[in-house]
């Protein structure tokens, strides 16, 4: 927004401000643009966040989707919750019932949540990790979660005991 300020004078100093002013909202729209075009290339990793109030009391970590939604991590699978259409769930059948969850790789960012006026709902400093470990699926087999150029791909980790039938 530009306020001009009417003087006698030719070119005026609140001209040039409002020159100048018109520049740093075109600066701030080009990084916020760009900012866009890089999580939408995938080029942030994915990030999973313990949840601490921000999704539903079931999921235990959450990693969110730049711009579509959300990973929701918990014991028995994950499930994607879109913006813009119904969620879908994997889950894997006859899982143990009360798998070890942990997360490792931890990333440089933290999360910020903020509620409205009230500060006292805030979350902050929420950790960020690059893999989330699923111990124990099944007796000798875990699953461990993690990104791949911005999505979310998995992998079955299976010990060399391990009945895989």
């Amino acid at each position: 927004m530009c306020v001009r300020r009417s003087y006698s004078r030719g070119n005026s100093p609140g001209t040039q401000k409002c020159v100048q002013n018109t520049r740093q909202h075109l600066l701030v729209l080009a990084v916020l643009f760009l900012s866009a075009a890089f999580l939408e290339a995938g080029s942030l990793p994915l990030a999973f966040e313990p949840n601490q109030g921000q999704a539903e009391a079931g999921a235990r970590y959450v990693a969110p989707i730049a711009g579509h939604g959300r990973v929701l991590v918990r014991g028995d699978g994950f499930e994607f919750v879109f913006h813009e259409a119904p969620p879908a769930a994997i889950r894997f059948l006859g899982a143990s019932r009360r798998p070890e969850i942990s997360a490792s790789e931890p990333l440089p960012g933290k999360a910020n949540y903020f509620s409205g006026r009230r500060l006292e709902r805030s979350l902050t400093g929420v950790p960020q990790y690059g893999r989330v470990r699923i111990r124990e699926v099944y007796p000798g087999i875990d699953a461990a979660l993690h990104g791949v150029n911005g999505s979310l791909e998995y992998d079955f980790l299976v010990s060399p005991h391990a009945a895989v039938e």
